[in-house]
């Protein structure tokens, strides 16, 4: 399904002109939104590329190094990996396509580098309280907040990669003809999304109406998201996708 499919649809349900150019506008962005919040939810979009290590340095801003599709890392080794990079999705290989924020990928040479752990800054601590000022070649990584990748000793050398399979965002949908890259089973869940966001900004009896949309939208996400969790389980990932549970309210009326 394309971008101007899901975009006509969702001004189509919200009864509004679908050739208007300041809707089209509005209906645009409510997909992207949806899109890059479905591949938040789901983890569905992969990739693996080198990262270059800078001597002397064990904290990195991955956003600031220009890993603009970054979300969250999978799994972190020490690389022997020539090449510049690859992409895939969900079930889906991509050979050689250049992606979101990526370079063009010339194959992959199997690395028998070990795995880095994931730990904490407090388990760095535990095992050595020196650790910031530890330096050498990283046996275990951490990661903060929304992009920031820790090491547990500074590189000397120069050159130092790692392999890093990250969780991405999807390519945002600007032209007529692209296709979202999330699988075409959930391209539906974009026209849910597109169409609760929107009515959002009407508020009132427009928006509780269009509550619904925004429940199959989660119901979807968190069907897609247990299977992306099966799958990583089994791959050895270290994150997971988020579980996402309907909450259970008490009726504040009920007396105990």
């Amino acid at each position: 399904m394309t971008f101007a499919d899901i975009r006509t649809r969702v001004l189509t349900r919200i009864e509004v002109d679908a050739a208007d150019a300041a809707w089209k506008v509005a209906a645009g962005l409510a997909i992207n939104e949806g899109l890059r919040l479905f591949a938040f939810l789901t983890l569905c979009q992969e990739t693996y590329r080198e990262f270059v290590l800078t001597p002397g340095v064990n904290f990195y801003h991955m956003l600031n190094e220009g890993w603009n599709d970054w979300i969250i890392p999978l799994r972190v080794r020490l690389s022997n990996d020539t090449a510049a990079g690859t992409a895939s999705m969900f079930d889906t290989i991509r050979g050689d396509d250049a992606m979101f924020g990526e370079q063009p990928y010339s194959g992959l040479v199997t690395t028998t580098k070990p795995k880095l752990r994931p730990a904490t800054m407090y388990q760095m601590a535990a095992l050595d309280s020196a650790w910031l000022n530890a330096t050498g070649s990283p046996t275990r990584y951490g990661y903060i907040g929304m992009d920031l990748l820790f090491l547990d000793a500074k590189p000397l050398a120069t050159g130092q990669k790692l392999l890093i399979t990250y969780a991405r965002s999807p390519v945002p949908l600007v032209d007529d003809e692209d296709e979202p890259e999330i699988h075409d089973a959930d391209h539906e869940v974009l026209m849910d999304y597109g169409e609760f966001r929107l009515r959002a900004n009407e508020g009132g009896q427009e928006l509780k109406t269009a509550l619904p949309k925004l429940k199959s939208f989660l119901a979807n996400a968190k069907t897609r998201a247990d299977q992306v969790r099966a799958r990583s389980l089994a791959q050895g990932y270290d994150h997971l996708p988020v579980e996402l549970r309907p909450e259970k309210r008490q009726n504040p009326m009920r007396q105990p």
